[in-house]
């Protein structure tokens, strides 16, 4: 197989295994919601702050580095691996204490169990994490896809069938554990075809794979935290209220973005790693990534920018109306945040995540600021303050650090994200007399079948490059 039909194979096998989590995950929650309390998910969303962060720790690191390596010798995958068992029990310990912690905090003995229960996925991740990046390195994503749709129908099976039974909160996190332990399974007996540890263990070996994978775990650990900064000091000057509208729009457009950005990116990851030599094949690779990822997100951003007030009145109801300035600008924030989602796995590819890190680091007190004044005024001016900071740190990350490294220019950059907007602003003209007759939901139905079509077409005369693309993807020969 091809070098461009393998990478194709496996958004194919990415995007099958992806959209079916997230469909059984909405699922699950649309049904365990009338079988648990809501006090069941306050203790699981609680606890499940903490055990994901861990996941991501696990997941990142050296674990990252072996997919970014050349050539990991057999020595160094062997002390890797019994590294990775050993802080899956270091992290299993901590979260034991940190679950004693937060059921004094809380006062609700029933967080103990459900945390400690929950963190049992960190002993399970400690075998399993370091075969599925040596998947990730040799492009096995339909081996990795099955598995993680093994693991979806399981934990979605047994959530159901436990909730029924009237196991509250336990359906839900056991949900969770089931999952990671049934794929976990299947990665372990497939990735043990590849690599089969050995007692061997050279700490000295596995050096340049920490150094790596300690500026990553420091960068997963800093991003995040500073994806959460809206959130934080929204609550903290403008109080619950106007956190709750902020926080349901956010989710609601950054989660499924982010499952379409992540796709790419799994895939994308290994393959810039073996393109660090070639800066050309680099940095044609980025921009047509970043050109097809825009021919997604800009139609979908700017449908969602027109058509907000049948959107928000058949989604959350006529209360939330007065809300509409709030949703438009946290969706110009998922523009940005779309065109900054694959700098890292860019930057992580050629082992430079460390400007990630201090970019990041450097913007947090910038955002403080433009939030902090703009909570003067109320939550509309303090969501626009956000755009306003995200976009500045959006060109100047381009210009300062993405574009030296894929060695281009802003005239460049902006050509290969321009066609695609320009298209999708294009087709949302056609949408402005619909909003002229009725607020209600039904008119949504001609607007997106108008505005698909309009884009669809323009999309073929003028932007052949995504159709190909798209045929590729479905295996459509021209």
């Amino acid at each position: 197989m091809s070098f461009q039909k393998t990478f194709f194979a496996g958004i194919r096998w990415t995007s099958i295994s992806s959209l079916l989590s997230f469909g059984l995950g909405l699922l699950q929650v649309a049904l365990l919601v009338r079988y648990l309390e809501k006090s069941d998910f306050a203790w699981v969303a609680i606890a499940g702050v903490f055990v994901n962060i861990g996941i991501q720790l696990q997941q990142a690191g050296i674990n990252t580095a072996i997919v970014q390596h050349s050539m990991p010798t057999k020595i160094q995958l062997s002390t890797a691996y019994w590294l990775n068992i050993i802080f899956g029990f270091l992290l299993f310990m901590l979260a034991c204490i940190l679950a004693l912690a937060l059921r004094s905090i809380y006062g609700s003995p029933i967080l103990l169990p459900i945390f400690i229960l929950y963190s049992l996925i960190f002993m399970i991740q400690s075998f399993t994490v370091q075969y599925k990046a040596l998947l990730q390195k040799t492009f096995h994503f339909q081996a990795l896809s099955i598995g993680e749709s093994i693991g979806g129908i399981c934990g979605f099976t047994f959530a159901i069938a436990t909730a029924i039974k009237g196991w509250g909160a336990y359906a839900l996190v056991g949900s969770y554990v089931i999952r990671y332990l049934t794929e976990g399974i299947w990665i372990v007996i497939i990735g043990s075809k590849q690599f089969k540890p050995t007692l061997a263990w050279n700490w000295q070996s596995v050096q340049p794979l920490l150094h790596f994978g300690g500026w990553h775990l420091t960068e997963r650990l800093v991003t995040h935290f500073s994806s959460q900064l809206d959130i934080l000091l929204i609550g903290k000057l403008l109080g619950s209220e106007a956190l709750g509208t902020y926080d349901v729009f956010k989710r609601i457009l950054v989660r499924p973005l982010n499952l379409l950005n992540e796709i790419f990116e799994k895939v994308t990851f290994p393959v810039f790693s073996r393109l660090k030599e070639e800066p050309t094949l680099q940095k044609k690779l980025y921009l047509n990534l970043l050109s097809h990822l825009g021919a997604i997100n800009f139609p979908l951003l700017a449908f969602l920018i027109v058509a907000v007030e049948p959107i928000i009145y058949l989604v959350f109801g006529a209360e939330w109306i007065e809300n509409i300035a709030i949703f438009r600008l946290l969706c110009l924030f998922c523009l940005f945040h779309f065109l900054l989602s694959p700098v890292d796995t860019l930057l992580l590819s050629v082992g430079k995540i460390r400007l990630w890190l201090f970019a990041n680091i450097a913007f947090m007190p910038i955002q403080v600021l433009f939030l902090i004044i703009a909570s003067q005024y109320d939550i509309v001016i303090i969501t626009g303050a956000n755009v306003i900071a995200y976009s500045a740190f959006t060109f100047t990350s381009y210009i300062w650090i993405v574009l030296p490294q894929i060695q281009s220019n802003t005239v460049e950059w902006i050509r290969y994200i321009l066609r695609p907007s320009l298209i999708a602003v294009v087709a949302t003209f056609v949408l402005i007399p619909f909003l002229y007759f009725s607020l209600k939901p039904i008119i949504l139905i001609p607007m997106a079948i108008l505005f698909g079509i309009i884009y669809l077409l323009l999309t073929y005369f003028y932007n052949r490059d995504f159709i190909n693309v798209i045929r590729q993807f479905f295996l459509i020969k021209s």
